[in-house]
């Protein structure tokens, strides 16, 4: 049970490498420039430190793999519980994730944490029951010390009574001394009785001492015996006060370790949906959004995937260019769309004093423009049966200034802002902190997405069927081809990826409250604009 104790005594420099060691953790899911915290994780206890080299607190006790109880089934879905996935979300793999380091670290914490528990309970026990032993032990050593006494007392009787027999037959009273036997006889007789009386006391006194040099002899052995145990108790005491030690360092381990999982399963968000280009913190975004509609506006019917193919679209997930998302679903570089100067985009070449430009409007248009005849005077049209391409004149939305770049930092034109490519008036009626971090963001993914499934729906009506989902499309860019790239790329993450049926449950992560604002838009057509609609900018 003290094998391991028997050559190992906590000093306070192992104790110190246990407390080294809660600081100490495995490496990082995946290398990446350090994300800021995550908005809504609450931790209680600070997690291990990415950077360092985890050390096994088993080693750094010296405990022998011999002396640990079995590993400790745990359910990490304790840990898993969060308020920032929406259900199912959770659950959804993505790539290079790996949480096993997390969790064997905290799992060898727990096991030795469970073997110092054992211990304790172990040297308690061993200590309640040396402590009766020592009772008893007091008890047998003072029923000896009062027989000691009492033969000593005795031995002493004898002696005296040996003496005054001395004293008295010295000075001629052997014959009174006889009398006070009250035995009749001559004064030789009486001197042979005198004899005999003082050898009986003499035979009397070597008895007693030699019973009295027995109970020294067992007094002494108890009295070892009650040092050996005293000594023992002493020593479990300090073992006792040493497993103290480690149990509360193994604590704080094991709260960090646990700390150490807890972030590192939110980490996952950062991290792309396995078979998909979609970060988990949009997905998640996405998922949240079309709950929150299924309370606001059940009818309307929007599911995630509706959303994930505007996003695809407008922003590739929010990581248009070369930007990526951050844990709180932010764009590490703010996405801004281009002045909506009213700038020609195609087919400048076309515009001639007998075909003049379309004039600008708040929406991107393209403008057929009749074929000029080429030099054979065939006109446009080719071979019989092919296909007619019509040149057009592509003419961007013309929209001045409505936030004082507020939102787009442009005090001239607006521009679209964010992830689902909001126009900064748009976002005005529709914009709200879905995600309750204090900020009103249409760069943040979850503020966005719950405008954009709410603008999708005020345009649809009902998202149920393909008609209204192109309704909706339309209305986000009025655009046939854009209308069905969206549609495409949303069915086909609605192929790819499948959210359990559990998530189908109503369920408002991040603190989402029923919104007091419905959006309305201030615009009798919607000016969304896609930005794969546009040039490089």
């Amino acid at each position: 049970m003290f094998s391991r104790r028997a050559h190992r005594r906590l000093s306070p420099v192992a104790l110190a490498i246990v407390i080294v060691a809660s600081a100490l953790a495995p490496a990082p899911l995946h290398a990446a420039d350090p994300e800021p915290a995550l908005h809504g994780l609450t931790l209680a206890h600070q997690p291990l430190d990415a950077a360092t080299e985890w050390i096994d607190p088993a080693l750094a006790l010296g405990i022998d793999e011999e002396d640990l109880v079995p590993t400790p089934d745990f359910d990490f879905v304790e840990l898993q519980a969060s308020d920032i996935y929406a259900s199912g979300v959770d659950v959804v793999a993505v790539k290079y994730e790996d949480l096993s380091g997390f969790e064997s670290r905290h799992l060898r914490t727990l096991q030795v944490l469970e073997t110092i528990n054992r211990d304790i309970v172990n040297t308690t026990f061993t200590i309640n029951q040396l402590r009766p032993d020592i009772s008893r032990l007091n008890t047998r050593i003072t029923t000896e010390e009062t027989q000691e006494a009492r033969l000593t007392e005795e031995i002493a009787v004898y002696r005296h009574s040996i003496t005054e027999f001395a004293l008295r037959t010295f000075i001629g009273e052997d014959d009174a001394a006889i009398s006070e036997l009250e035995i009749d006889s001559t004064a030789a007789e009486s001197r042979v009785m005198t004899d005999q009386v003082r050898d009986s006391h003499f035979t009397e006194i070597a008895n007693r001492e030699a019973e009295r040099a027995r109970r020294q002899v067992r007094r002494a052995r108890l009295e070892e015996e009650r040092r050996a145990t005293r000594r023992r108790l002493a020593e479990l005491r300090d073992i006792r006060l040493e497993l103290l030690a480690e149990q509360t360092a193994m604590s704080k381990l094991a709260e960090r370790t646990a700390a150490s999982y807890r972030r590192a399963f939110h980490d996952r968000l950062t991290m792309h949906v396995k078979r998909t280009n979609i970060p988990l913190v949009t997905l998640n975004a996405y998922v949240i959004a079309s709950r929150v509609l299924a309370e606001e506006q059940p009818r309307c019917d929007i599911r995630w995937w509706m959303l994930a193919g505007i996003g695809a679209i407008e922003s590739n997930h929010g990581q248009f260019g070369d930007t990526e998302v951050d844990i709180n679903g932010y764009p590490k570089d703010p996405i801004t769309g281009p002045a909506l100067d009213g700038r020609i985009l195609e087919g400048a070449e076309l515009v001639t004093d007998e075909t003049p430009a379309p004039e600008p409007t708040e929406m991107t248009t393209s403008t057929p423009v009749a074929a000029a005849a080429d030099s054979t005077g065939d006109g446009a049209a080719s071979e019989e049966g092919a296909d007619v391409v019509v040149p057009v004149i592509k003419r961007l939305a013309l929209i001045k200034d409505t936030d004082n770049g507020k939102y787009d930092g442009d005090r001239t034109y607006d521009r679209a802002v964010g992830p689902m490519q909001f126009i900064p008036q748009t976002w005005e009626s529709y914009g709200e902190d879905a995600n309750f971090d204090g900020e009103i963001e249409p760069q943040n993914l979850y503020d966005a997405a719950v405008a954009s499934a709410r603008y999708l729906c005020r345009a649809a009506g009902s998202m149920k069927t393909e008609e209204g989902q192109r309704r909706a499309y339309f209305a986000y860019n009025h655009d046939d081809e854009y209308t069905q790239n969206v549609l495409d790329r949303s069915r086909s993450y609605q192929r790819i990826l499948r959210i359990s049926s559990e998530s189908l449950a109503a369920n408002r992560p991040l603190g989402i409250a029923t919104p007091s604002n419905t959006g309305e838009s201030t615009l009798d057509q919607p000016t969304v604009v896609g930005v794969d609609n546009l040039p490089d900018w």
